[in-house]
């Protein structure tokens, strides 16, 4: 069934963010005492935001950061990101443009705070896209695995849930869309590799791709 609406997640999905991020938070962490590379972070905190991170090394480590990361993290990253630049996941603007070419519409649902969020879209070009429909599940106090955030964009584009197909990287995101009513499919792309297709599969995702040029004809499919 063609979907009325496909909604991408934004790291790892149409912005190379994650290597930054983890470069980030493995910095904050360590001056915290935790000591983790980007690698390790990367496994350990794919998918969540600050405020997950943070949840998630107060429950695994007994370090309460929860009053800090976020303040720290989110401005540092950015701060990076203005510095170094990013680029766009290879073939994001041609898989947008593709998506609206074969008459659906299309959103951005994603964990990232507000203005991390839009500046990530400024600096890949991808921003003049999406227009009105940016969503950041860090302004509903509901981050993904929640299903909000994915609800909220539906809703503003006026299609029901049933008729959308999410674009996820990781078993967090995949679930959140499955939450939703969502058909999910599992990119790859930005990450590679046996197991990540393997952990996007065993989240629920309807399949698992590792190239934007078959977003749309994958999204027909799921």
């Amino acid at each position: 069934m063609r979907p009325a609406a496909i909604i991408f997640d934004c790291d790892g999905v149409l912005a190379d963010s994650e290597p930054q991020a983890n470069r980030v938070l493995s910095e904050v962490l360590a001056e915290s005492g935790i000591l983790m590379s980007p690698d390790e972070c990367r496994e350990a905190f794919v998918g969540l935001n600050p405020t997950g991170v943070a949840a998630k090394v107060l429950s695994a480590r007994g370090v309460d950061l929860r009053a800090s990361l976020t303040s720290i993290v989110v401005p540092r990253f950015m701060a990076l990101l203005r510095a170094e630049g990013l680029r766009p996941v290879p073939g994001a603007a041609d898989a947008v443009r593709s998506v609206v070419a074969r008459g659906a519409l299309t959103a951005v649902a994603s964990n990232s705070p507000r203005p991390e969020l839009e500046l990530k879209l400024e600096l890949t070009g991808l921003r003049g896209h999406f227009g009105p429909h940016v969503h950041s599940g860090d302004e509903l106090r509901r981050s993904k695995p929640d299903p909000g955030v994915y609800l909220a964009a539906a809703a503003a584009l006026g299609v029901p849930a049933a008729r959308c197909v999410v674009v996820e990287d990781t078993p967090t995101g995949v679930r959140a869309g499955l939450a939703a009513g969502m058909r999910v499919l599992g990119f790859t792309g930005a990450h590679g590799g046996s197991a990540h297709t393997q952990d996007l599969l065993a989240a629920g995702a309807h399949l698992t791709f590792d190239s934007l040029a078959d977003v749309t004809r994958l999204a027909e499919l799921a």
